[in-house]
């Protein structure tokens, strides 16, 4: 398999989790995702057939109080996961996915594509998505540049990115509209790197 194959199958990979993360801002809301999961459930029971007065009911209330809270649960564990995923694409992006290969066309046409989409690369705080990834995700909040104390300003960067969906949504809209660019702009390449990946097993 080519070095360009391998670096769009990986490329792919992380792409496809960074864009079901952005499908469930989208799908839950953009500024209170607790509140959003609240009203699907609500939506979703209403178009079943129990009707309004029902679900107004204090009983339908705990439920979907409960229910929403384990699907937060759930979707607040994946966000830890999809931090990891936003710097992975980036280290791909930056160090493999590059100008270093034998088809100058190729060279070219990545060279235009990081031009073209450097406003959204640059949009990301990506000093923070590191942090949080190598010192809360990664480690065991310890601090390398702290003398290794805890490091409670990772902490509370990470609480508040958390909660603050909307810098959420961004950072996953930047980077899902990468991804998508990049599938239109080497889609070929792609089914070519699918293609040797399942011939070179």
């Amino acid at each position: 398999m080519t070095k360009l194959s391998e670096s769009l199958i990986i490329l792919n990979f992380l792409g496809l989790k960074i864009e079901s993360w952005f499908n469930h801002f989208i799908n839950y809301g953009f500024s209170d995702l607790q509140t959003g999961i609240k009203k699907d459930l609500w939506r979703k029971l209403f178009n079943l057939g129990i009707d309004e007065h029902t679900l107004n009911s204090e009983v339908y209330k705990s439920f979907i109080n409960k229910e929403s809270s384990l699907i937060f649960s759930l979707l607040h564990e994946n966000f830890s996961k999809g931090i990891i995923d936003l710097y992975s694409f980036k280290q791909e992006y930056d160090s493999f996915f590059n100008t270093k290969f034998d088809d100058d066309a190729i060279n070219n046409r990545i060279l235009n594509f990081k031009e073209n989409n450097r406003s959204r690369i640059n949009e990301i705080d990506w000093n923070e998505i590191k942090d949080l990834r190598n010192t809360i995700l990664a480690h065991n909040l310890r601090s390398k540049k702290e003398n290794y104390s805890i490091a409670n300003d990772c902490i509370n960067k990470f609480v508040n990115l958390s909660l603050d969906f909307k810098k959420g949504l961004l950072y996953f809209t930047l980077m899902n509209m990468l991804y998508n660019n990049l599938k239109e702009e080497f889609a070929t390449e792609l089914q070519t790197a699918f293609r040797e990946s399942i011939l070179d097993r």
